[in-house]
């Protein structure tokens, strides 16, 4: 962001929209207010387990597929 600001002279978020991931303490800062995807880290965990837990118990069970909806955090850093 600081790139964009300083050295491109690009407006955030009238000129360009930026979106981060993991939503780190960081993000909420006055200087940046980025807007980011939040995901729950013991969910994505727990569900691992439990794949692989079904696949102990079954061998013959196909690769299993579980999709964790990130929440969006909305700051200044983006706009509709």
């Amino acid at each position: 962001m600081d790139y964009v600001r300083q050295e491109a002279k690009l407006r955030i978020p009238e000129d360009v929209a930026i979106i981060g991931f993991d939503d780190v303490p960081e993000a909420s800062w006055l200087s940046y207010q980025l807007t980011t995807f939040r995901q729950d880290p013991l969910v994505m965990a727990l569900r691992a387990v439990e794949l692989m837990e079904r696949r102990l118990g079954n061998p013959d069970l196909p690769p299993g597929y579980e999709r964790v909806i990130p929440e969006l955090v909305f700051r200044q850093s983006f706009r509709l």
